[in-house]
C-alpha cells in the first residue's frame, strides 16, 4: 500500500511540475539563443550555430527538469546538486514551493512543509520470560519515530513487535487433583443399622515439583440400615 501511495504522489506531481518547469526553461533558452545568435552574426555562421543552440537548449532543458521532478525531500535537507542561491537569483525558485521544496526546502524556509518519510526507532530490550518455569514467550517493540512521519511522508513498513519463545531450567510445579470416588462398599453389618465407607485419592494429577496436595478429605461415610435382625427377641 506505501508503494501505491508513493506512485499517486509523484504521478499528482509530476505534471504540473513540468508545465511549470518548460515555461522557466522556455526563458532561459530564448536568453541562451539571444546571446548564441548575436554571436552567430558577428560570425556570418547563423544556420549551424543556431542548429547547435537548438541541440544544447533540448539537453539542457531535460537534464535539469528531470533532476527536479525526480528530486523528493524526505527531510529538510538542500539538494547537494544546485546552488540553491544562484537557482533562486536565476528562476527564482524559492517562489515556485512545489519545485523548491524537493530542491532547496532549507533555503527557502520550507522545512514546515516537507514530507517526511518514517523510519523506525532501535528495537527495545527483550521482555522477561512470561512465566517463571519450562516455556514462555519474550517480546520487544519499536517506533516509527526516526524520524517520525510528518505531512504526507510515509508510514514505517514492517513489523512493530516481535516475539519468540524462552525456555526455564525449572520444571513447573504440578497441582494435585482428586480420582473420582469409588463405589460406597457393602454396609458394615447384614441386619440393623451399620456404615458403608468410599474412597478417593490424589493421583488426578499427583503432586509433583512441589505442587500442592489436594484439599479436602479422601474418604466418605454413611449409615446403612439392613433391616431387623432375626432371632432376636
Amino acid at each position: 500500500m506505501g508503494i501505491n501511495r508513493r506512485v499517486r504522489k509523484i504521478k499528482k506531481y509530476h505534471w504540473p511540475t513540468l508545465v511549470a518547469n518548460v515555461r522557466i526553461f522556455r526563458i532561459l533558452m530564448l536568453q541562451i539563443d539571444l546571446v548564441i545568435l548575436d554571436t552567430a552574426r558577428y560570425n556570418e555562421c547563423i544556420s549551424s550555430i543556431t542548429l547547435l543552440d537548438f541541440l544544447f537548449s533540448v539537453f539542457f532543458t531535460v537534464l535539469v527538469l528531470n533532476l527536479i521532478i525526480t528530486s523528493s525531500a524526505s527531510e529538510c535537507i538542500d539538494n547537494d546538486k544546485y546552488d540553491c542561491e544562484g537557482l533562486n537569483a536565476l528562476i527564482d525558485i524559492c517562489n515556485d514551493t512545489q519545485k523548491a521544496i524537493n530542491v532547496c526546502p532549507e533555503f527557502c524556509g520550507l522545512c514546515h512543509l516537507v514530507d517526511v518519510d518514517g523510519g523506525w526507532g532501535s528495537w527495545s530490550e527483550w521482555t522477561h520470560c512470561s512465566v517463571t518455569c519450562e516455556q514462555g514467550i519474550i517480546e520487544r517493540h519499536r517506533t516509527c519515530s526516526n524520524p517520525m512521519p510528518a505531512n504526507d511522508g510515509l508510514n514505517c513498513t514492517g513489523n512493530f513487535f516481535e516475539s519468540k519463545e524462552c525456555f526455564t531450567a525449572a520444571p513447573c510445579p504440578v497441582n494435585g487433583n482428586w480420582s473420582e470416588w469409588s463405589q460406597w462398599d457393602s454396609c458394615s453389618t447384614s441386619c440393623e443399622a451399620g456404615i458403608q465407607s468410599r474412597t478417593r485419592s490424589c493421583t488426578n494429577p499427583k503432586p509433583d515439583s512441589l505442587g500442592d496436595y489436594c484439599s479436602g478429605p479422601n474418604f466418605d461415610a454413611k449409615l446403612c440400615d439392613n433391616g431387623p435382625c432375626s432371632g432376636i427377641i
